[in-house]
């Protein structure tokens, strides 16, 4: 895979992410909302307001059902959204990290320096052996 191509793929999968998350915290409330109005059908049943129960505990009832729906949603959602994560995973693994020998030959902005010196300490060395460098003679 390109870089474009991973790019494209982890922006799905951030999108997909938000989904799933929406889903299930909507689903989350709609279960909140549904134990809400059980407890208030039981409240007004309680009370002796059964038509005002029977509403309650449909509005719970339809909550209950939504719920389960998004849940649904977000399950799937999640699950494909995992393999493509997996894949965009596997595509990384792969890409291979630059051999040894490559990363030693990258370009050296201090080479020249090193290479002046080299030849400075050859050239001190010489002069030493031919008897040209001595007290006070600086090279």
């Amino acid at each position: 895979m390109s870089n474009k191509e991973l790019a494209n793929r982890k922006k799905v999968v951030g999108a997909a992410a938000i989904t799933t998350s929406t889903l299930g915290l909507g689903a989350l409330a709609a279960k909140g909302g549904a134990a809400g109005f059980l407890k208030a059908g039981k409240v007004a049943s309680a009370a002796g307001n059964a038509s005002r129960a029977v509403k309650a505990e449909k509005v719970a009832h339809h909550l209950n059902r939504g719920a389960t729906g998004a849940l649904f949603g977000a399950s799937g959602v999640g699950g494909a959204a995992g393999y493509n994560f997996a894949s965009v995973q596997r595509a990384e693994a792969r890409r291979r990290a630059p051999k040894l020998e490559e990363a030693s030959k990258a370009y050296d902005p201090e080479e020249k320096r090193h290479k002046r010196n080299e030849k400075q300490v050859k050239a001190n060395l010489a002069r030493l052996e031919q008897g040209l460098m001595g007290a006070g003679h600086a090279a």
